[in-house]
């Protein structure tokens, strides 16, 4: 989440039951966030441990039984209308239901299909209708102030306090071979289950990902290293974090590339068009991405709608913006040619090949990579890595003031664009707060966190119409 955090201290692992607050003591960020994780973290478990996998209240008829989409006696959140000259689904009921301990409300009743994003379709209609299976796709999305203004007081004069975090839910539809009798009844074996997409020849998974996987990327944070090039802004190796205040840095995958595991090499970036050819690419923040506005794209740039605090907030010609729009969590990444005010809005212009819609709100993050010698940036924006000696590893890329990291991509494991990592640096002791190796002193590498997506089947829909229910009654879970 693009917060400005100090760190993010919460560890499941660590089986803390609350945070206690002592006298006399600074308030931080950390332990509050900790504490609401904590809580939140028991209470999803507990609820995944007595609901199961999913369920709803009152579901009728329940899992494996066909129902009739007309009949007055099914019931329950997530309920199947269709036309009955079509069968095309119509409605769709609201209510509450529960995912993996997450609790899902709709409170609209029923849910016209047109409403987006709670309603998405994952490829075109068949001229031939195929099964269909509707799915639910719940994640949690970051809000910040400039997304939503209700989350400022204007007692403060506009200055934002907190951010929030939704609960984001879709239901999606898959046209597919798979029956009813084909469905997964656990989240693993449904998570990893592969369909046939209309008109398409390969299978396709709903999501492979899970967050304890091992063949994850994982990344090494390090300090007292020299970058093996003059232009790099080489250090004293004798000395550590060198930077005057403390930050928190955040490493994140831009572009996956075509395979999510390419790296660079010299010879395949296009000195015209900086096409990495391939290769994945990335982007670093010193304030965890936090620094973001609002803006109105104007066609060949935007013109932000809120402004910055101060000049370490500025945005400057040569950085690097990201364009986010809609409800997306990632966007196009753009090099600032030149920043005017007028009247107290400031209008950023990038290069004429940056695709902008006019007229668009959009959310603008800033981000602090620069092209090096090293690590030039590509034409997607983000910059690219080589491999060292090793093939599954990076080489060290210096980030500034004395931290370097090195990426590794085990064989099976894949970059995907949102993949990051969190290194706090501490100016009081000249270095970052990362884990070490079991027993020793030296940093052991961490794998990437990312998004994680929740799935649950709803409903099959046949060729002929007939449904059947995938839902669980909490009840019989």
């Amino acid at each position: 989440m693009h917060g400005d955090f100090s760190r993010d201290s919460f560890d499941p692992k660590l089986n803390f039951a609350r945070v206690l607050m002592q006298q006399g003591r600074l308030i931080v960020d950390a332990d509050w966030n900790e504490q609401s994780a904590i809580l939140l973290h028991y209470m999803r478990t507990l609820a995944a441990d007595l609901i199961g996998w999913h369920g709803g209240v009152g579901v009728a008829p329940g899992i494996g039984q066909p129902y009739n989409t007309v009949n007055a006696e099914n019931t329950g959140p997530n309920l199947v209308t269709l036309d009955p000259n079509n069968k095309e689904i119509t409605k769709i009921s609201g209510g509450r239901y529960y995912l993996d301990g997450l609790m899902i409300i709709t409170n609209d009743n029923p849910i016209s299909v047109d409403r987006k994003p709670e309603i998405a379709f994952d490829n075109e209609k068949s001229d031939a209708l195929e099964n269909r299976l509707l799915y639910l796709d719940v994640s949690e999305k970051h809000v910040v102030a400039e997304l939503d203004s209700s989350i400022r007081d204007v007692a403060l004069g506009g200055l934002d306090t907190t951010t929030r975090v939704k609960t984001v839910s879709r239901l999606r539809l898959l046209h597919t071979d798979t029956t009813a009798d084909k469905i997964p009844k656990d989240q693993d074996s449904f998570r990893n289950i592969e369909f046939q997409k209309t008109g398409d020849t390969t299978k396709h998974k709903i999501n492979p990902r899970k967050l304890n996987e091992t063949n994850l990327p994982s990344l090494t944070a390090f300090t007292n290293h020299i970058s093996s090039n003059d232009d790099d802004c080489s250090i004293d190796p004798s000395t550590g974090y060198t930077g005057l205040e403390n930050q928190l840095y955040r490493v994140e995958v831009h572009h996956g590339g075509t395979d999510g595991e390419t790296f660079w090499y010299g010879s395949e970036l296009d000195p015209k068009t900086k096409d990495p050819r391939g290769a994945f690419t990335l982007k670093w923040s010193r304030d965890n991405g936090s620094i973001v506005y609002a803006g109105m794209t104007t066609g060949d740039g935007v013109t932000l709608t809120t402004k910055w605090r101060d000049d370490s907030r500025a945005i400057q010609k040569g950085d690097y913006v990201e364009l986010i729009s809609g409800d997306k969590e990632s966007g196009t990444l753009a090099e600032v040619t030149s920043i005017t005010e007028d009247d107290g809005q400031y209008m950023l212009k990038f290069d004429s090949q940056v695709p902008i819609t006019k007229g668009e709100t959009i959310l603008v993050r800033r981000w602090d990579h620069r092209s090096r010698t090293e690590f030039p940036v590509a034409n997607n924006g983000g910059f690219v890595v080589k491999e060292s000696g090793e093939k599954t590893k990076s080489v060290s890329i210096l980030i500034e003031d004395g931290i370097s990291v090195q990426l590794e991509i085990p064989s099976g494991a894949q970059l995907q664009p949102g993949d990051h990592w969190l290194i706090p640096a501490r100016a009081s002791t000249g270095d970052i707060i990362w884990p070490k190796k079991p027993g020793k002193v030296v940093p052991d590498s961490v794998l990437a966190t990312f998004t994680q997506h929740h799935y649950a089947p709803i409903a099959l829909i046949d060729k002929d119409g007939k449904v059947t229910d995938l839902r669980r009654n909490i009840s019989n879970s």
